[in-house]
């Protein structure tokens, strides 16, 4: 994530290169700012191997339990915090969900104190790391995915979630913040709303086209 923490060198790398390779238009963007002797800069995007996962197109529960996962490092940037604030924040919608955090890092502790002080022990779980295969499986479970990123205190933020792709290729409801690279990932088939660092979880998936968990997917796989 350096190169959205220093940018120092970064005119002199680009002056000093034959081309440059980016994996968003949101880098792309950045690196042209810093491009003044106009070298050539490549989109390649990334993708994932979409047949690793089950496909099981769900929606939001209408009644009940909404089963939630988060799964990211224990770090300022990915915004834990947020989402446990807006979970407290309460309401119709919010109040049925539970979160498993899969991940770990140097903020569990504190994070673990937070999920107390809002009196969310009965609602979220921190499961710690897990394997690719637990992952797979917890995912196929989940009816909701959430990544709240926000930009840290030092400017670090996201790049190209991975994390993000995962669960669209199994056809789960993702929620996200419109950071970086992400609305590139997670798109608003509805509005295209743009969200700011202030998150709020709203479930409203419901009016989603029909197409979307297959669109999504095929937006997952690697371009040629």
């Amino acid at each position: 994530h350096d190169l959205y923490v220093d940018t120092s060198m970064l005119e002199r790398k680009i002056a000093d290169s034959q081309f440059v390779v980016t994996i968003s238009d949101y880098n792309r963007t950045l690196l042209e700012q810093n491009n003044l002797q106009h070298k050539p800069i490549h989109l390649l995007r990334a993708g994932i191997d979409t047949s690793a996962y089950r496909f099981r197109p769900r929606g939001v529960p209408v009644e009940g339990q909404v089963r939630a996962l988060t799964v990211a490092s224990l770090q300022g940037y990915k915004g834990h915090a947020v989402l446990l604030h807006a979970l407290a924040m309460g309401g119709p919608s919010v109040d049925r969900i539970t979160v498993d955090f899969i991940g770990d890092g140097p903020l569990r502790e504190e994070l673990e104190q937070l999920v107390a002080q809002l009196g969310l022990s009965r609602r979220v779980r921190f499961l710690g790391g897990r394997s690719e295969a637990e992952v797979r499986a917890a995912l196929d479970d989940a009816d909701l995915f959430v990544l709240p990123s926000v930009i840290a205190d030092d400017g670090q933020m996201e790049g190209l979630p991975v994390v993000l792709m995962e669960p669209l290729a199994c056809g789960v409801p993702t929620i996200s913040t419109a950071l970086s690279g992400i609305p590139e990932i997670v798109v608003d088939f509805r509005r295209r709303q743009r969200q700011r660092q202030t998150f709020r979880l709203v479930v409203v998936f419901s009016a989603l086209p029909e197409t979307w968990p297959r669109d999504a997917r095929r937006a997952m796989a690697p371009s040629d």
